[in-house]
């Protein structure tokens, strides 16, 4: 009798660990307050965030973003205004311990979803508060210091701001491809908003992140832009027309 019930009780404790477990499979988990889940419900926008691009920035000087010749769009006049500002911080502290983290896909697609829970303020590289990422694997407690770093050695904040009509020009473009139907369509999620990730930068590393509670829904796209509309995956018919 004694027996059965330690069995029973530690299936009980297993099938609840599962279920705490399973509440932690996204890198950005939501926090999301009342009048943002008003002003996104129903939208799908497309942005090219300031943290978002100084994630890529850094990586794109990284030894592993060298070799790929596949992950960095090396082709456009934007990357030679990039190379120009940047190269001589190829040895900063940031880009050396991005290194190592983006010698793993698996940790580098992490990275990505994780840049979009972040913002700059005031210089620092901190959390939008409609976000958490405590159960993320990237340790960005320790990239934050060393991208704040990097934005203020780099004057990032001058090269970002120099070149916003490029920014709005892919917006631009990127708006002519979307409208809330079409990509629920593409995507077949029903889900309550869309947010469109774009960076100048990239050419790989294309994905979709869903973040959901129980009261809102919304998806992630990290896209690049191709003549055909927006690449999101690796399927050929991975794209929003």
């Amino acid at each position: 009798m004694k027996h059965h019930f330690y069995v029973t009780c530690i299936t009980c404790l297993l099938g609840i660990t599962l279920i705490l477990n399973g509440c932690k499979n996204y890198d950005v988990t939501p926090h999301y307050g009342s009048k943002y889940i008003t002003a996104n419900t129903g939208k799908v926008t497309a942005n090219v965030p300031e943290a978002y691009e100084l994630g890529w920035v850094v990586l794109a000087l990284t030894d592993v973003a060298q070799r790929d010749t596949g992950l960095i769009d090396v082709n456009t006049s934007y990357y030679k205004d990039f190379t120009a500002h940047f190269n001589k911080f190829k040895n900063h502290q940031a880009v050396v311990q991005l290194n190592t983290l983006a010698s793993s896909p698996k940790m580098l697609e992490k990275f990505r979803n994780g840049l979009f829970a972040f913002g700059i303020y005031r210089g620092r590289f901190a959390l939008n508060e409609n976000y958490r990422i405590d159960n993320s694997k990237v340790e960005f407690k320790r990239y934050a210091r060393l991208l704040e770093d990097f934005y203020s050695d780099s004057n990032f904040k001058q090269f970002y701001a120099s070149h916003q009509d490029t920014y709005k020009q892919m917006i631009q473009k990127a708006n002519t491809n979307l409208s809330f139907d079409g990509v629920q369509k593409a995507l077949n999620k029903n889900v309550k908003s869309y947010h469109v990730i774009l960076s100048p930068l990239m050419k790989g590393l294309p994905g979709v992140m869903d973040i959901k509670d129980t009261d809102f829904s919304e998806s992630v796209i990290f896209p690049y832009l191709s003549p055909n509309g927006l690449v999101y995956g690796k399927a050929s018919t991975d794209i929003i027309k």
